[in-house]
């Protein structure tokens, strides 16, 4: 978006995230605790799309097999709202009688720069936990990632993943996989879009 002075920008965005807790993921062994985020403007627009990222895919094939794939769900609009972030698990998770994946997926509040056009302002989450194997050992895991209005998922460095009591000479890179990056263009601001006094500078 151009920066200019008296350029175009949605009006009454919310500057800071409305966080509320969810009801945890509890599947056996599989244990998420979470939350919902929402920044809506007022008032409130329709959403363009749903949206979907994979954050991390726990597949073991070996028997007793495990899987679990973790999601951010979301949606959001060319005006910059952000609605119903949460993260959710597949249906299809298995193999959690023995194993167990404990993680808390938290939004990192913060606050937007006044310089800074609101619609490209991401949400960010964080989350950390542990991941017991029987035989296998126990690791500790852990990440950061953005999500924005638009359907861009960005993971912010790697995921963080190492042993913490010892156990057998096991690689859990080659079962643990973080999602991949979405990027997605910046759409047009609405023709609607309220024209405030300032500047706001694409980022």
């Amino acid at each position: 978006m151009e920066g200019a002075t008296g350029s175009r920008a949605p009006c009454g965005l919310a500057a800071k995230e409305r966080v509320s807790p969810l009801p945890p993921i509890s599947l056996g062994g599989l244990f998420v605790v979470r939350e919902r985020g929402d920044r809506n403007r007022t008032p409130r627009k329709p959403p363009d799309g749903r949206y979907d990222a994979v954050v991390l895919a726990l597949s073991r094939p070996k028997i007793p097999a495990l899987g679990v794939t973790l999601r951010m769900l979301w949606s959001g609009n060319a005006y910059g709202e952000i609605l119903d972030a949460h993260i959710i698990a597949d249906p299809d998770a298995t193999g959690f009688q023995e194993a167990v994946l404990r993680l808390e997926f938290r939004i990192v509040a913060r606050t937007r720069p006044a310089e800074r056009d609101p619609r490209t302002w991401p949400m960010r989450f964080s989350f950390g936990g542990v991941l017991t194997l029987p035989q296998d050992g126990v690791f500790a895991l852990g990440g950061n990632y953005e999500i924005d209005a638009f359907g861009a998922y960005h993971p912010i460095g790697r995921m963080a993943l190492e042993r913490t009591v010892a156990g057998a000479s096991f690689q859990p890179e080659t079962i643990v996989v973080a999602g991949p990056r979405i990027h997605v263009p910046q759409p047009p601001l609405p023709a609607d879009a309220c024209v405030p006094a300032g500047r706001y500078d694409a980022q």
